[in-house]
């Protein structure tokens, strides 16, 4: 996401998705494999078609599953596209990575491991403490949450919602005038980067760091996983069941979006859980919306 521009420009991706929508021959799928290689950024996109595979194969994710990939991977491979495209471009890229003939052995670790050495995340903390922001009585939810979700949930059809990024400049400017701004004409993915900057800037995740191995405990029973959302601190627990409330409303509306609980919670996992062990961080953010 740090990048320019997708991995296969925007030339050569007309190539690979002629290539993948005329038939699904290994001939024809090296083709479109070829085209991206032309790329200058051919290195970092044969990693991630290797590491994808690689999970694919070792999880025996099915073709259903390989869509739920490559709709994640999708911009990042051949870039947003046109409104419109949403379909065809997540159908080249999970085209692509059905390719066994892949020659480099390096996975997307190590082009990860560079990226975050490049691009480090802003530092927490712009807000003191959730409960700092939230009521001191009745239900304890920061007002600015409850202003962006009730707008965003007439609107959780929009395609990407949550996944694709709004413009930064525009989102922070947004949450510093919340009051002032005519909400009504923001677009849909602005709100949901707006949420989700107004959690970052938050000094720990909406489950604090001390009670992450409490939840993980509880992934396979919902009932203790339930316990231990109550135990929360009131801000944390009431916010939180707020936001879960949200994101299920959202996910009923996955068809429109193309969103999947998994996929969600893969973008929503920092937030909710934190960045000290990203699996369980994204095992538990998984969980809880699927209760």
């Amino acid at each position: 996401v740090v990048l320019q521009g997708p991995l296969i420009p925007k030339q050569l991706y007309e190539k690979a998705a002629t290539a993948a929508a005329t038939t699904s021959s290994a001939a024809a799928l090296t083709s479109a494999a070829a085209a991206a290689n032309a790329s200058a950024a051919a290195d970092k996109k044969t990693e991630l078609e290797s590491h994808l595979k690689d999970v694919i194969d070792e999880c025996g994710i099915d073709n259903t599953n390989r869509s739920a990939v490559a709709t994640v991977f999708a911009p990042f491979v051949v870039g947003w596209g046109q409104s419109g495209e949403e379909e065809r471009r997540v159908a080249t890229v999970a085209s692509l990575i059905k390719l066994d003939r892949v020659g480099l052995k390096s996975t997307l670790k190590t082009m990860l491991d560079h990226l975050k050495d490049n691009a480090k995340p802003r530092p927490r903390g712009l807000y003191p403490r959730l409960e700092d922001v939230c009521p001191r009585r009745g239900v304890r939810v920061p007002r600015a949450l409850t202003l962006l979700v009730r707008q965003l949930d007439s609107r959780a059809h929009a395609v990407s919602i949550y996944v694709r990024c709004a413009d930064a400049n525009e989102v922070e400017t947004i949450l510093r005038n919340l009051g002032c701004v005519d909400i009504d004409s923001i677009d849909a993915l602005t709100i949901a980067d707006c949420i989700k900057a107004f959690l970052w800037q938050l000094q720990e995740p909406l489950i604090p760091s001390s009670r992450l191995d409490d939840f993980a405990r509880c992934l396979n029973n919902d009932a203790d996983l339930r316990s231990c959302l109550i135990r929360l601190p009131e801000a944390n627990r009431d916010t939180l069941i707020f936001l879960l409330n949200h994101w299920q409303r959202v996910l009923t509306h996955s068809l429109d979006n193309g969103l999947t609980t998994s996929a969600l919670a893969t973008v929503l996992a920092p937030f909710v859980a934190g960045f000290s062990n990203e699996r369980v961080s994204i095992d538990v953010t998984e969980a809880l919306l699927r209760i």
